[in-house]
């Protein structure tokens, strides 16, 4: 079963929480903490090369491109709010600078480097509510 085929959820989330899950024809109720996934897909946008201006992504992941020399890049995104976890990854090598952190607001987050790039670098991101 993918993650894409569960049901909404609307009860409170726990590790017990049982999602039902129709298996050959027949309904089970199935707590996540029993599920594994090989692959989770998450709607993403990849930013362009060569595009370091704030970008607007309402998706669950995605990349932007932080130009040489800076120090943070912000993201705009409906899906964020100031409790979400975002986890973001260099996506190409830079010398000079790493992530250092990724502050959260409502409807968007800064991710911080530990130094001022020492080139356009790509910034991969997924978001957990």
């Amino acid at each position: 079963m993918r993650i894409s085929e569960l049901p909404e959820y609307t009860g409170a989330p726990s590790e017990t929480a049982q999602w039902p899950a129709n298996i050959g024809g027949t309904t089970y109720r199935v707590p996540l903490s029993k599920m594994s996934f090989d692959v989770i897909n998450l709607p993403y946008t990849y930013t362009a090369v060569g595009t370091t201006t704030v970008q607007t992504i309402n998706k669950a992941s995605g990349s932007v491109n932080a130009a040489i020399a800076t120090l943070s890049v912000t993201v705009n995104n409906n899906k964020v709010t100031a409790n979400s976890m975002v986890f973001a990854v260099f996506m190409t090598n830079d010398a000079a600078g790493a992530v250092k952190n990724v502050v959260c607001g409502s409807g968007t987050f800064t991710i911080n480097f530990t130094a001022g790039l020492a080139g356009e670098t790509r910034v991969g991101f997924f978001v957990i509510n």
